[in-house]
């Protein structure tokens, strides 16, 4: 079966911690979790943090550039290991190899893996730049890493997405493959924390006029154990406007669990 994206007239009552697709939620009087949101809305922290980083380069501040950047390539790292897998005597899969199994091999033929083996170049390549503190020579390199990184999350958002729709549509389980196959690289880690922290506090922040913190809390929430969600939530409370966190609550509560 192709990956073909899901229409706004296929709108499907499934059961709600399966996991909707990114499309079906629009038909939707309440929102369903789009569980994939913790890849598509990882994009935007990505996105977002490039973002503060060049603001901060092009006013010339230096040391709080450095500081953003250090954040953002520690949190890219992990983004990765949910996108590329690990091998971690489990051997977790990954979100590129768990679309290969389920969608025609989308991620090989697009050559999503060759993409991340070059933009890692770049990035050792920056944060070298970030070492010799030289304002001009640190600029070029995030320019080109910039350039390079949106022009794969792009391709990822156009190319994977529909794939993403079309599991929905299929009645996989999304979740049993977010928690086994993709989170479960980053979610046992130390780091997890900061993961979680970052990401919200970014997508706060560059929310782009849409519910971005509620999309991808409301995933996080669909994939958690109740206490595990106990303590995630309080990392999201400390780190969003309490607007933002009342949004996310609110649509939990109408779970009625």
């Amino acid at each position: 079966m192709g990956c073909q994206s899901s229409t706004l007239q296929q709108v499907q009552h499934e059961p709600v911690r399966k996991g909707g697709s990114f499309k079906r939620e629009l038909t939707l009087e309440r929102p369903k979790p789009l569980i994939f949101a913790i890849i598509r809305n990882g994009h935007e922290v990505i996105r977002g943090g490039l973002q503060d980083i060049e603001a901060f380069l092009q006013r010339g501040e230096l040391e709080l550039a450095t500081e953003e950047w250090r954040k953002l390539r520690k949190w890219w790292q992990m983004h990765r290991k949910l996108e590329l897998g690990v091998d971690d005597g489990e051997t977790t899969k990954g979100f590129l190899r768990l679309l290969d199994k389920h969608c025609e091999e989308i991620a090989t033929k697009e050559k999503f893996y060759q993409g991340y083996d070059a933009i890692v170049e770049r990035e050792e390549e920056l944060n070298g730049a970030f070492e010799t503190e030289d304002l001009f020579q640190i600029k070029a390199f995030f320019f080109d890493f910039k350039d390079e990184l949106l022009d794969l999350l792009t391709r990822q958002d156009e190319k994977l997405m529909p794939c993403v729709d079309d599991m929905a549509d299929r009645r996989l389980d999304l979740k049993k493959f977010m928690k086994r196959d993709v989170l479960a690289g980053i979610a046992r880690s130390f780091g997890f924390e900061f993961f979680v922290r970052y990401a919200v506090e970014i997508l706060d922040k560059h929310h782009g006029g849409m519910p971005r913190v509620r999309v991808y809390g409301y995933a996080l929430w669909a994939i958690a154990t109740r206490k595990e969600w106990q303590q995630w939530k309080v990392w999201i409370q400390e780190s969003v406007s309490e607007s933002a966190f009342q949004e996310l609550e609110e649509v939990i509560k109408q779970e009625g669990k």
